[in-house]
């Protein structure tokens, strides 16, 4: 079959005579075999010409004749791209040569046996790089997920820290002004009676004309006054107060304060001295704290101590 191999070979190097042309293409038309031998033929040749196995002349023959259709084209390219996959991947380069074209004539092989099998690899190679491919995504998703819940806790704990730090700082400022307290309380004479309070609910944004003005009358044993503000806005981290006379003068102002619930609903309870609230005219502003630290306007109470 020597022969009738090198007849093919010279066939597709347009190394053959007219009528031997007009021959074989008869022969292509009505002979299923004899296409089949044709097609091996051509795919030993794009993998010899790959290899760079081919004579001179026969690679001249090749690159003028063979190579003008495109398919064969192909053939060449993927010919080319198995060699540098076997050439890179391969524990040794001793296919190269005379194993490289072993190689080729198997995976070329004219037996459909072993045309199966190499596909058969190709597509287990394929779905195993697939499968290791969408695990290494899927590992990278939940590792950036992983980061950002790590992110998100760090966060949570410095917030949680600086609330800690602020209610801590409240409290040593409410403990300081019961020391001070207790020192006024222990310098007073005596023969004085003991502490009262008498308690006042104060409605925000009453006007200020005499009829309607909310009064605030201590009775004579009252040393301070408990003013519960009723807040038609709640919500606030905490709030400040700050007491002023109509000329805008500050009387009296105190901080930290928080809300708590009552029967009529959220309320702001001041104690304030009897010193600090002589006969007169008042206006009492209510600042709040936003949860970004940012500071509002809350409401604004009216009242008035009477002589």
């Amino acid at each position: 079959m020597k022969t009738e191999h090198d007849f093919l070979r010279r066939y597709l190097l347009g190394q053959v005579s007219e009528s031997a042309r007009e021959h074989i293409d008869e022969q292509l038309m009505t002979d299923a075999a004899f296409q089949e031998e044709l097609r091996a033929e051509e795919r030993e040749l794009a993998d010899e010409y790959a290899a760079g196995l081919l004579p001179a002349a026969d690679k001249e023959s090749y690159e003028t004749t063979f190579l003008a259709h495109r398919s064969r084209k192909q053939q060449v390219r993927f010919a080319r791209a198995l060699r540098k996959y076997v050439y890179t991947h391969s524990e040794s380069r001793a296919l190269l040569g005379s194993d490289w074209a072993a190689l080729v004539s198997f995976v070329r092989s004219r037996r459909p046996v072993f045309r199966l099998a190499f596909a058969a690899a190709t597509i287990v190679l394929v779905v195993g790089f697939a499968f290791f491919l969408f695990q290494f995504i899927t590992l990278q998703r939940q590792l950036r997920a992983t980061s950002a819940e790590h992110a998100s806790a760090l966060e949570a704990q410095r917030n949680l820290t600086q609330t800690l730090t602020e209610e801590r700082k409240q409290n040593e400022n409410l403990q300081g002004q019961l020391a001070k307290s207790k020192k006024t309380e222990n310098s007073r004479d005596s023969t004085a009676g003991p502490l009262s309070f008498a308690a006042f609910v104060l409605q925000p944004g009453a006007v200020r004309d005499a009829g309607s003005m909310q009064r605030i009358a201590l009775s004579r044993g009252a040393t301070a006054a408990r003013l519960e503000l009723v807040l038609e806005n709640a919500g606030y981290t905490n709030y400040d107060a700050l007491l002023q006379s109509p000329d805008g003068t500050q009387v009296w102002s105190q901080k930290g304060l928080r809300e708590v619930e009552s029967g009529s609903g959220a309320i702001v309870v001041l104690l304030v001295s009897r010193d600090a609230l002589r006969p007169g005219d008042y206006l009492l502003k209510l600042n709040g704290t936003t949860a970004s630290g940012g500071s509002e306007a809350v409401a604004t109470y009216y009242f008035r101590v009477p002589r």
